[in-house]
């Protein structure tokens, strides 16, 4: 289990010396039981009220004889709050930095 701290927002008062941060989160991230893993090489989004929902897909290029087809298949798919797609949004962009910084980039 790792843990994180977190700030939501601006927090104007400093905490005093030994006092935790009333503006931190703590966070737990539990481990990952029976948790699915897909493969996804392309991404759809819709949008309605209030909600945002990802589907990752599998796509791959087969040729034919009527010629090259691009087929794309729906795996799985998210719906979230549009707060949650910007946290994930920023999630990913510290992941894809972490990468970058660790295999450089590709």
């Amino acid at each position: 289990m790792s843990s994180v701290t977190s700030t939501p927002g601006n927090s104007q008062a400093a905490p005093q010396h030994g006092q935790p941060d009333p503006s931190q989160v703590r966070v737990a991230m539990l481990p990952a039981l029976n948790t699915p893993t897909i493969y996804a090489n392309a991404f759809q989004t819709y949008m309605a009220q209030d909600e945002i929902l990802l589907t990752a897909c599998l796509s791959r290029q087969e040729n034919s004889p009527q010629g090259s087809l691009l087929t794309v298949q729906p795996q799985q798919a998210i719906a979230m709050t549009p707060d949650s797609a910007r946290r994930l949004l920023a999630a990913l962009s510290q992941a894809i930095r972490q990468y970058d910084a660790q295999f450089g980039k590709r």
